[in-house]
């Protein structure tokens, strides 16, 4: 199942910045099918380095250089939280990628850390070729539907392509 994604990895060299990849696909497939029907917009915000447990594996001294270095996550929150409830992003607003450091559109590295953390300000950015590519989200789409029925045989599939929620048939007892 991981042939589509293995072929997509670069740059994301790690499995956590291919989440983050099928993240923004699936983000778009959710707004093209939820959007107009709904009025639900979908966004992507990428709050940038946080200094948060994930870091708890490393040596002391780099939790530290970490936690100097990276944003609180209660500051990368703001900008989740302003991304939920901003004008620009209600819908019928096309998807946005939104990133947490001030520089972010204009100089890769600040897209993972910057002096100026956004904070409550959203910044626009454009993500990677991969991560805009329509044909790979609905690749995904169909991928992520395809694993949900062998692992979730009740589920109403039909349903949820349709958007009428995900309603399950009832199991019966042995």
């Amino acid at each position: 199942e991981l042939e589509l994604v293995e072929k997509r990895r670069e740059p994301y060299v790690s499995l956590y910045g291919l989440s983050k990849l099928a993240q923004i696909l699936a983000n778009l497939q959710l707004h093209r099918r939820f959007t107009t029907d709904f009025g639900i917009a979908f966004h992507s915000i990428n709050p940038g380095g946080v200094a948060s447990d994930i870091w708890r594996g490393y040596a002391t001294w780099q939790r530290w250089v970490f936690g100097a270095v990276l944003v609180s996550p209660q500051r990368a929150a703001e900008s989740v939280v302003q991304a939920c409830i901003c004008q620009e992003g209600q819908s019928p607003a096309s998807p946005e990628y939104w990133n947490g450091y001030c520089g972010a559109a204009h100089w890769s590295l600040f897209e993972y850390w910057s002096p100026l953390p956004a904070g409550s300000s959203l910044v626009s950015s454009r993500p990677s070729t991969h991560a805009c590519d329509l044909e790979l989200a609905q690749k995904l789409w169909k991928m992520s539907f395809a694993t949900l029925a062998r692992h979730m045989p009740n589920l109403d599939l039909a349903a949820l392509e349709r958007g009428d929620g995900a309603r399950t048939t009832p199991i019966r007892n042995a």
